[in-house]
């Protein structure tokens, strides 16, 4: 079970749930790669004797199709509520943070197109 974020605010039973569910096979991935790496240039610098992720099978990922579908049959999205919420919660940030974000719920932008505004 993943850690609940650091808030003063009790979990919604949504949030509760998601913290329930295991990680995505990538995110799995993600983390691999990175320990993988940090351990071979320890190996490198000569601060430990041996990958200890050496014979540590990466993660493979599900059927990318079957998880398009999952996500097509169930979008996640702001209901109104929430969204003015966030809205709301702008006006207290920097306009670039407003801008970065309103982006991309309006415009539906990814991140690296976000980015690519600066």
């Amino acid at each position: 079970m993943r850690k609940p974020p650091n808030s003063k605010r009790p979990l919604s039973e949504k949030q509760k749930a998601k913290l329930l569910e295991p990680l995505d096979a990538s995110t799995l991935a993600i983390f691999y790669r990175v320990l993988k790496n940090i351990f071979s240039l320890a190996v490198e610098w000569k601060m430990i004797k041996e990958n200890p992720m050496e014979g540590v099978k990466k993660p493979v990922a599900k059927n990318t199709k079957e998880k398009l579908i999952k996500q097509r049959d169930n979008p996640q999205y702001y209901d109104e509520l929430e969204a003015q919420k966030v809205v709301d919660a702008l006006y207290k940030e920097t306009r670039k943070w407003r801008l970065l974000v309103l982006g991309s719920m309006m415009g539906g932008f990814r991140r690296g197109e976000l980015i690519g505004l600066e």
